[in-house]
């Protein structure tokens, strides 16, 4: 299952791109540095950007503008969403603050899981 990520750059509801893991540290980096970022259609300046957090709508199947409001939602994001997309971001942070290119991002993921499918016997 892929990992989605939603980078606001605006306060409107529809002022955000949805974007998958690999893409992380390419949009940190652009945020970090305010240099201009190309997404598809929508090209955004890196200090434009408010925030980056899991889309949970994507896995919950809400409308792409949907906000959670109340807790039956948050029980569903429990439920329908992968167990750590918050510690993604961190993850990408901590590549890029240890010299890791954004374009090696999607192999490093790759050999991640890799090592723990060895160390942990998943996937057997």
């Amino acid at each position: 299952m892929k990992n989605y990520f939603k980078v606001k750059y605006g306060y409107g509801s529809t002022e955000f791109v949805s974007i998958e893991e690999k893409e992380l540290p390419k949009v940190l980096k652009a945020w970090q540095n305010d240099s201009i970022l190309s997404m598809g259609d929508t090209v955004i300046k890196g200090g434009e950007i408010k925030s980056i957090s899991p889309h949970y709508n994507k896995y919950t199947g809400w409308n792409e503008n949907y906000e959670p409001k109340d807790a039956e939602d948050f029980l569903q994001i429990k439920r329908d969403c992968p167990l750590g997309l918050e510690a993604c971001v961190e993850n990408a942070k901590m590549f890029l603050l240890d010299g890791g290119k954004p374009e090696n991002y999607e192999n490093f993921l790759l050999n991640s899981k890799i090592k723990l499918i060895q160390e942990y016997g998943y996937g057997n």
